[in-house]
């Protein structure tokens, strides 16, 4: 969690000058946030909490402001449907490019992958002429050494056209539980995002969260143009 800061926020204050502090924060949307970046809790300690659905308490020691209560069910609503924007650029993006079209290939990369404790996120795979694929994922930065020398291999195993990779990305989400009941969402997010020049690399959701994949150059333009639409403006 973030020094200073007394409780969870809407975004990092470090981007956002006027974050917003959450009262109450479900387990599965920390969970979200843990795993998207946001430096609030490990997801381990609370998945931990929510199996015996203990309540975990963010707040700073050195001030009497409330904190945020992290438990199974959110008691006050907040009216917000978007309960945080974060942004995450401590990935780089890994594609193979130009895999054969055959079942059991993606099986044997992910596995080849996993043998080296290596976890790549955000999996995309597209579709090309002529029995090609092309597979894209995303890889913590400290993994991408082993993860580019994992892929070069069974390239050259499965002839396919070879391995390309960007440092210079950052994944950028908005969470909320309510994201699932507004299927408008991710069309605000995309265009918000357009309106401000920011091109998307990369698309997934989920019950929870959509995330797009942007230059990290414009990573802080995107949280501030997404809190400000979402949360300051109250927009769903």
């Amino acid at each position: 969690m973030l020094k200073g800061v007394n409780g969870v926020m809407t975004a990092d204050p470090r981007i956002v000058a006027s974050p917003r502090k959450l009262d109450y924060l479900a387990y599965n949307e920390c969970m979200e946030l843990s795993v998207l970046g946001a430096d609030i809790l490990q997801a381990r300690s609370v998945e931990a909490a929510a199996r015996y659905e203990v309540p975990l308490y963010v707040a700073s020691s050195f001030a009497i402001e409330e904190g945020t209560w992290i438990m199974k069910n959110n008691p006050v609503s907040e009216g917000l449907v978007i309960k945080n924007v974060t942004s995450d650029s401590k990935v780089a993006k890994v594609v193979m490019m130009g895999v054969p079209d055959v079942p059991g290939v993606a099986g044997r990369l992910f596995s080849s992958l996993a043998e080296k404790g290596i976890g790549p996120e955000m999996i995309i795979q597209n579709n090309m002429r002529g029995g090609l694929n092309d597979i894209g994922f995303l890889v913590k930065k400290e993994m991408l050494d082993g993860a580019i020398e994992v892929c070069r291999n069974f390239s050259r195993d499965v002839d396919a056209q070879g391995v390309s990779f960007n440092t210079e990305i950052a994944r950028v989400s908005i969470v909320g539980a309510g994201i699932a009941n507004h299927p408008d969402i991710p069309s605000r997010m995309f265009n918000v995002l357009a309106a401000e020049g920011i091109n998307i690399d990369m698309i997934s959701s989920t019950a929870l969260a959509v995330t797009c994949v942007v230059a990290s150059p414009r990573s802080e333009d995107a949280v501030r143009a997404l809190h400000e639409h979402f949360i300051e403006e109250g927009a769903v």
